[in-house]
């Protein structure tokens, strides 16, 4: 059984991320995503 259950974590306006309530990991892909999309905004390589 899992008990480290996802919670959604909002970011300011970057996005939302996924974090285990246990563990208090996430995908470090999210935060690169939200990065890229920061950067593509604002025309920025």
């Amino acid at each position: 059984m899992n008990t480290d259950q996802k919670m959604t974590i909002k970011i300011g306006n970057f996005g939302t991320l996924q974090i285990g309530h246990l563990s208090k990991m996430g995908k470090v892909s999210q935060v690169v995503e939200m990065g890229n999309d920061t950067r593509k905004k604002k025309n920025l390589s």
